[in-house]
């Protein structure tokens, strides 16, 4: 098996069927039905999931945790059913371009081996649809050490959506059950300075930003997971006040402003390195 698409999924029978049925097409259309399996991880879903196994093609099996076990260790159990030698891991409630399976496909049918195989995406919102491309990879591609020094301070990857892993990759993450950022935690796990990364802008997926369920949209988990991360990582310590100063920039500028930092802290109680400096980021920061 050549590549294994892994799709963490609850409560979202009509997204996942409507994903399914686009990769489906693809992979008929590509004609490598012998080369590309899907796996679907049901998280808890009630009702369970159901596939629409009377019209798929591809190979598709579903795997169903008997209680929600949060996205992490979906795709945990999904990587252990895996049998390709490249993993992707999609959201249900994403999806694919038109060629996009294509696209992967001549790259894992190439002898030259990779890791991480980054993608453009295609981020749809309410207002339209715009590409989004990780520039800084033009420089840094062939220096996975300054990646990893870069993914410290921001997700330079981007989401899950736009990465194919080798095996090999994946057996280095832990899949910690953060609140958020979990892709990049992914990311810190995997590569290392012996990392292979290519990139291949000319293939995008579909960033679906429409939901209102989604964890890019909750304040309190958005906050909860960059802590978590970096408590994980060891990127908040004593002897680098600059990478603390750095993390309460990238919270207040993902939050709405900082009273909204200030009163998350105040209703759960909680006393950290944020408290005290973030009132001054802007000011210190220029």
């Amino acid at each position: 098996m050549l590549l294994s698409i892994i799709i963490p999924s609850r409560n979202r029978q009509a997204l996942l069927e409507q994903l399914l049925l686009t990769i489906d097409q693809q992979v008929t259309q590509t004609h490598c039905l012998d080369d590309v399996e899907i796996i679907v991880v049901d998280d808890g879903s009630s009702p369970e999931l159901q596939l629409p196994s009377n019209t798929l093609k591809a190979r598709c099996k579903m795997l169903t945790l008997s209680m929600p076990s949060g996205a992490p260790k979906a795709r945990q159990q999904g990587l252990e059913s895996a049998s390709g030698e490249f993993i992707h891991f999609h959201d249900s409630d994403d999806s694919i371009t038109d060629d996009w399976l294509e696209g992967i496909i001549s790259h894992l049918r190439e002898p030259t081996c990779f890791d991480f195989l980054v993608t453009a995406r295609k981020v749809v919102t309410k207002t339209g649809a715009a590409y989004k491309k990780q520039h800084l990879l033009k420089n840094m591609a062939s220096q996975p050490h300054r990646i990893k020094q870069r993914l410290k301070y921001e997700n330079c990857l981007g989401p899950l959506g736009g990465i194919v892993f080798s095996k090999k990759a994946t057996e280095k993450m832990q899949f910690t059950n953060l609140p958020s950022c979990q892709d990049w935690d992914m990311y810190l796990d995997a590569i290392d300075h012996n990392s292979i990364i290519i990139y291949d802008w000319d293939i995008a997926f579909i960033k679906n930003d429409l939901h209102e369920d989604q964890i890019s949209k909750d304040t309190k988990k958005k906050f909860l997971g960059v802590f978590r991360l970096a408590r994980k990582h060891k990127i908040i310590t004593s002897k680098n006040p600059m990478m603390r100063l750095f993390l309460v920039y990238k919270l207040q500028t993902s939050l709405e402003n900082h009273h909204t930092l200030l009163s998350f802290f105040s209703k759960h109680k909680l006393k950290c390195w944020a408290c005290y400096s973030v009132i001054n980021v802007q000011k210190r920061i220029s």
